[in-house]
């Protein structure tokens, strides 16, 4: 919906099946593959959909500063044969939808052209510039962080790596010292008791629309919305303290601002669901920039009674 939204009349999509995605079934990514295109016809617009395999991670490297450098060496003509196999095919794809190659052998001179004379990197570069970003760190990789401690692990034995698991390997990534991630389900429900009662932090993003028994239907800048009733029962079960926060881009990639406050004190009359609504609205007015408005919290969730009109 938001790429519709933004007026494109063509769209490639990379449907991710394996061990690194939220699909593992192969049958079931080429149904979703279809599904997309179907819909994206049906509105009138171009549509590819390339089914590819993430069983195994992609490109050398994990993480968001090492895959940001990966990207940058692919758009100079370099980078992991893998990859670089990945982004021709989808490129590919691009220029055909778009009129500008015929065959296929035309659709790959074009992509490979773009790669190497630089014009795909100046591209990247001005799209970085068009959202308050610096470019200089893409001219000069080594003004990106690097990891403060580095550890080679050996093979304890000879051999050849036939499999490595992706799903684990984005886990690994995760996951950070002395912060664990609670799954949305009962045992996760239990981890987050436990750590308030002895004294830790729990963080939860309250605007994503939970389960059917999970929540109520309230307020959200006029309209709606179905409303997770968790923050509320974990505060009044355990006594935990209640904070918003929220974290401010600022401008030329000069990092960001966070901002944590309290709660704003419970109107007399208001609803748990209702009063978080308004917490969040007015953290929302101060930064709308920084809010994902692209994400559906006005959606009816699968066996919930939609709201009286």
């Amino acid at each position: 919906s938001k790429k519709l939204a933004e007026g494109c009349e063509g769209l490639v999509i990379d449907v991710k099946w394996g061990n690194g995605s939220f699909i593992r079934d192969l049958e079931q990514a080429k149904q979703l593959a279809r599904i997309v295109t179907r819909v994206a016809r049906s509105l009138n617009r171009k549509c590819v959909a390339l089914v590819t395999d993430i069983n195994q991670p992609l490109g050398d490297s994990v993480g968001t500063g090492l895959e940001v450098l990966e990207a940058v060496r692919l758009l100079k003509g370099e980078g992991p044969e893998d990859l670089q196999d990945l982004v021709l095919k989808l490129g590919m794809e691009v220029v055909r939808l778009a009129g500008v190659a015929g065959s296929t052998l035309s659709a790959k001179q074009t992509v490979e052209k773009h790669l190497k004379d630089g014009s795909a990197l100046e591209k990247f570069k001005a799209m970085v510039r068009a959202q308050g970003g610096k470019t200089d760190w893409i001219d000069d990789p080594s003004k990106f962080p690097k990891a403060k401690f580095i550890r080679k692990l050996p093979a304890p034995k000879r051999g050849y790596v036939h499999t490595i698991d992706a799903g684990k390997i984005a886990q690994g990534v995760r996951e950070k010292p002395h912060l664990k991630l609670a799954p949305p389900t009962l045992s996760g429900i239990r981890a987050m008791m436990r750590a308030l009662k002895a004294g830790e932090a729990v963080g939860i993003l309250p605007d994503q629309v939970p389960g059917r028994g999970e929540g109520e239907w309230a307020p959200f800048f006029g309209q709606p919305a179905y409303t997770m009733t968790l923050v509320q029962r974990l505060a009044e079960a355990t006594g935990a303290i209640m904070v918003v926060a929220y974290a401010e881009r600022l401008p030329f990639g000069r990092g960001y601002r966070g901002v944590v406050e309290l709660m704003p004190e419970r109107e007399p009359g208001e609803t748990a669901s209702r009063h978080l609504n308004r917490a969040l609205e007015e953290l929302i007015r101060r930064c709308p920039g920084q809010y994902l408005w692209s994400y559906n919290r006005y959606k009816v969730p699968a066996g919930v009674e939609p709201p009286a009109s």
